[in-house]
């Protein structure tokens, strides 16, 4: 019985290792697009067979009665020639954009594990985060476990004292 769990357990965690990146598959109709609630924003064609999708996912919370509602996070979906390349975020912030146990960085973590096929942790998110931003506009990359992947951030500074613009993105 034990072993037939763990035979169950690992042919579980090889079926979902199968990566979003360098493949056709579809973002918007994934289990995580379903989740999120995510909805087309925009799409551009930015020439040579390059098209950057906009997914706005669905905020922390719903709006209570006679509140403004809100948007949630919107990712980056880069296809070429209709293969998904690269997917990424980017926001202002203040001070930290990923706080521990926050709705953006558990969303990011699930999304960039399902765009590499492989975990990427919140800590990592966190750690790249903060390498980020003592690299003073300076991308900084970590490789993703499997080593297929780069996911890099890029700090650069807002047009406000403290505010800064922090851009993730995964890539091949």
């Amino acid at each position: 019985m034990k072993r037939s769990f763990l035979l169950l357990l690992s042919l579980g965690s090889v079926a979902s290792a199968v990566p979003l990146l360098g493949t056709p598959g579809s973002f918007f109709e994934s289990g995580l697009c379903r989740t999120y609630r995510c909805s087309l924003s925009s799409r551009e064609s930015l020439g040579g067979g390059v098209v950057d999708f906009r997914y706005t996912l669905a905020p922390e919370r719903a709006p209570q009665a006679g509140e403004i509602p809100e948007a949630g996070p919107t990712l980056s979906v880069i296809r070429v020639n209709n293969v998904v390349t690269s997917l990424g975020y980017a926001q202002g912030a203040q001070d930290t954009l990923l706080y521990p146990g926050s709705y953006l960085l558990k969303l990011l973590s699930r999304t960039f594990t399902f765009a590499a096929g492989s975990a990427v942790s919140e800590a990592t998110l966190r750690q790249l985060e903060g390498r980020c931003g003592e690299a003073d506009g300076q991308q900084v990359e970590v490789k993703v476990p499997v080593g297929r992947f780069t996911l890099s951030c890029v700090n650069s500074y807002g047009e406000y004292t403290n505010a800064r613009r922090v851009a993730f993105r995964l890539y091949r």
